[in-house]
């Protein structure tokens, strides 16, 4: 049993979702069959878990999940209780966020998670007080908010791993200099 409430914005939906114990699951023969290519966030009211890709992930009460339709998932069974839900369209994310299959099964949760939880959660309260006229503005504003918290985690990683690969380039050479008279000093050591 389940009662879900939509409003569309353009290219994008938001929903409000009540149901008993469901799994979602998304295989990749029903991606192709169907060819559904949409960006989907959840923002859950309940502890799940999810397989992504060979990941087992648990997903606390509150977090969101990000997910591509083109790609295959697995949700365990979970209660539904007013969690929020966004479909937004390829197009409309990839104008703002290039690649979001890099972002298929993250988990977000505290400091982004939270903002985005909010937003959602307004566009769900308030999404029939919009016009049509505002819809598409409010939407492409909705992917860009998206781009903006989820664009700086590819860059903070890429930043962090040039950081360890400088940090580990001054240990080889600390190790190498402080060892360099020892027979021990081998290309493997």
């Amino acid at each position: 049993q389940g009662k879900v409430s939509s409003t569309a914005f353009g290219s994008m939906v938001a929903s409000e979702m009540s149901a008993s114990p469901l799994t979602v699951a998304r295989s990749p023969q029903r991606a192709r069959r169907d060819g559904l290519d949409h960006i989907v966030l959840h923002l859950t009211t309940a502890d799940f878990a999810v397989d992504v890709e060979g990941a087992s992930l648990h997903v606390p009460r509150g977090a969101i999940t990000v997910n591509t339709l083109s790609r295959p998932f697995r949700r365990g069974a979970a209660a539904e209780r007013n969690s929020q839900i966004l479909s937004l369209s390829r197009d409309l994310v990839v104008e703002f966020l290039p690649d979001p299959e890099a972002f298929h099964g993250r988990v977000l949760h505290r400091g982004f998670g939270d903002i985005l939880g909010a937003h959602m959660r307004t566009l769900v309260e308030h999404g029939t007080a919009i016009s049509p006229s505002e819809a598409a503005g409010v939407a492409r504003a909705t992917a860009q908010l998206i781009a903006a918290g989820l664009e700086p985690t590819r860059t903070r990683w890429s930043a962090a791993k040039q950081g360890r690969d400088a940090a580990l380039s001054v240990r080889c050479r600390r190790y190498i200099e402080a060892h360099l008279r020892s027979p021990g000093l081998t290309p493997d050591s």
